[in-house]
């Protein structure tokens, strides 16, 4: 992913620099300052959590405990390259590059099933496993009863004993009973764009001007 100033900056700049009969090592340091401020604005947004509009970042699908901050570290990762008449803000590496096309643009709805998660990620294959600790007290908490060794009645189980006599399977399909929850067989999954990356066009107007007179100060 990388950020190009649009055809209509670069020949705003383009102009301001022949009217100022600026050398080709003065353009090229003009526009790397101009690379550098974009990443400047990049990382104030990211640390003021808001895109280029001003606007708070989408907030994160699944809430995490604490208040971590949203793309932390992506800014750090932008590199500046000038060419002959313009100037990219990009990433290096072709991974962190699409990490961060998917913040900055969003990703459209997708329809993921039970059936696609196994083709990704695999079969399962932890039913025949013994139940965990804490599976055991979601299961307990749901209102899970076994029988009373002595007298009539049922009685709540220990954790040791659910995962002593149940599998992952089994007491899955015990609390799906219990519950009486039907398994989700399709759902989407949306991720909302957060524009860190790119200018107003105020914003691009003050940073040339402000370039332009300044390697002419």
């Amino acid at each position: 992913m990388q950020v190009e100033l649009s055809q209509a900056d670069v020949d705003m700049a383009i102009k301001a620099l022949e009217r100022c009969r600026l050398t080709y090592q003065q353009e090229q340091v003009i526009l790397r300052r101009i690379g550098r401020a974009v990443i400047k604005q990049a990382k104030l947004n990211i640390r003021k959590q808001r895109d280029i509009n001003g606007q708070p970042f989408a907030p994160r699908l699944k809430k995490r405990k604490g208040r971590r901050r949203l793309l932390p570290n992506i800014a750090k990762k932008l590199q500046v390259k000038a060419n002959a008449n313009h100037v990219d803000v990009g990433f290096r590496n072709s991974v962190t590059g699409r990490i961060a096309h998917t913040q900055q643009y969003g990703t459209p709805s997708e329809t993921w099933s039970a059936r696609r998660i196994t083709k990704v990620r695999g079969p399962v294959t932890s039913y025949d496993k013994p139940a965990t600790a804490k599976q055991a007290k979601i299961l307990i908490k749901a209102g899970f009863k076994i029988k009373k060794l002595r007298g009539k009645g049922k009685k709540r189980p220990t954790v040791k004993w659910v995962t002593e006599n149940l599998k992952q399977g089994q007491l899955w399909a015990i609390w799906k009973d219990i519950t009486n929850k039907q398994s989700v067989t399709t759902w989407e999954i949306k991720n909302a764009p957060r524009a860190f990356l790119g200018l107003t066009q105020k914003q691009t107007d003050q940073i040339i001007t402000r370039e332009v007179l300044r390697i002419k100060g």
